[in-house]
């Protein structure tokens, strides 16, 4: 009787019908393990990496609005009408004053980000102060569903004040 003997298996082996002992068990054979949790890391680090960004952008998107609200509030102070005749005087500033004054700034600025602002609030807390609330809501840059209870955007709110001299 003959025997075809497989490419590994030597006349030992098929004499007693069994298979060679190899040195490592493929169930415990964890060859691409280190790759999956290489890419599980690099995963967690990329949207850590996209909320951070975001983050970011809404605080220059905050930044931005208070600059353009001191703008609107130190624009309201400057244009405050004077008493007739004398340049001494102080100003007198009324909340009507600031709110028109702060409408024709946002109206006049260039930039097209400005049209989403709104003057929420613009008083006068004596007749030589002036305080702006300008609020805006910033879309978020990325649609990451880890941000999605805010995929409206953020409403960001700054108030600035001034005083006449």
């Amino acid at each position: 009787m003959t025997h075809v003997l497989g490419p590994t298996m030597s006349s030992a082996t098929a004499a007693h019908g069994t298979l060679p002992r190899t040195t490592r068990s493929h169930a415990t054979d964890d060859r691409g393990a280190a790759s999956v949790f290489a890419l599980g890391w690099v995963v967690i680090v990329l949207i850590a990496a996209l909320v951070v960004a975001v983050a970011t952008d809404v605080h220059v998107q905050r930044m931005r609005l208070l600059a353009l609200a001191d703008q609107t509030v130190l624009e309201a102070v400057g244009n405050a009408p004077r008493p007739p005749g004398d340049v001494t005087q102080a100003v007198h500033l009324t909340e009507s004053h600031i709110r028109q004054s702060a409408a024709a700034t946002l109206a006049a600025h260039p930039e097209a980000w400005v049209a989403g602002v709104a003057v929420t609030d613009a008083s006068a807390a004596d007749t030589r102060s002036a305080s702006v609330t300008l609020a805006r809501t910033v879309p978020l840059l990325f649609n990451l569903d880890a941000l999605a209870p805010w995929s409206d955007g953020i409403t960001l709110e700054v108030n600035a004040t001034a005083r006449a001299s």
